[in-house]
């Protein structure tokens, strides 16, 4: 199933759609997500989308990491089904350092049951 909501596309227009897949009852054992901000992991309607559809393996590429609020109203470990995540960034070149490790912290609380995150970078 492939969903191209576009490039202007708001962020309620976004939630709107995760939460009607969520109602539909549509599992998966992959979901590979792309989007220009940012893929919020502390975001209720992201949690809800991720434990109905019930997840196990997560592969998420960006431009930019995601704006998590300074207090972010995510449960610990919430989404434990969870147990393999993919963090790409999208850059101009290879760098060495891929800058999505800075929000490690927030996606190994989110994602209790994940080991390792593994990083990549696409150019």
């Amino acid at each position: 199933m492939t969903f191209d909501l576009g490039f202007e596309t708001s962020q309620s227009t976004i939630c709107d759609h995760m939460l009607d897949i969520a109602r539909s009852g549509a599992t998966f054992k992959h979901l590979s997500y792309t989007s220009f901000i940012g893929f919020d992991p502390t975001d209720d309607v992201v949690q809800t989308f991720l434990d109905r559809c019930q997840v196990t393996s997560l592969r998420l590429t960006m431009m930019r990491g995601p704006y998590i609020p300074p207090q972010p109203d995510y449960m610990v470990g919430k989404v434990r089904q969870v147990d393999h995540l993919e963090l790409g960034e999208v850059v101009d070149k290879p760098n060495i350092f891929n800058s999505l490790v800075t929000y490690e912290n927030v996606f190994k609380k989110v994602f209790p049951n994940v080991q390792d995150i593994h990083y990549f970078q696409h150019w």
